[in-house]
């Protein structure tokens, strides 16, 4: 894939990064490099990145009794997205707490809710 940008979200108090990223093989893949990209398609007339932000809005709050009643999530930097740059930092961030809890070397306080 190729990394696109990311957006911060609060889960359970906690920060969530969600990494946007387009498949290398798709057809639009040369044409987009981060989320102002994403902008000047307008497929079919959608601004893409605000698609995507209202999605993660909604992402797992339909699967209660009522979904009308359902708590929005909440997202971090007032919803704005982060370049490519800025998510590959998260992500090899993310996989040096990952191997090293792989590895029995993590930090208790780095690790506490990761599993495997």
């Amino acid at each position: 894939v190729k990394v696109l940008g990311s957006i911060g979200m609060l889960d359970g108090g906690e920060t969530d990064h969600k990494v946007i990223a387009i498949a290398l093989d798709d057809p639009l893949a040369a044409e987009v490099n981060n989320i102002e990209d994403l902008k000047e398609l307008k497929a079919a007339g959608v601004d893409l990145p605000t698609r995507i932000r209202e999605w993660l809005r909604r992402y797992k709050t339909t699967d209660k009794s009522d979904p009308d009643e359902a708590k929005l999530n909440t997202f971090l930097n007032d919803g704005k997205f982060h370049g490519p740059g800025e998510a590959m930092k998260i992500i090899e961030e993310t996989h040096k707490q990952w191997s090293a809890l792989k590895k029995g070397k993590a930090k208790t306080d780095l690790t506490r809710d990761f599993w495997l």
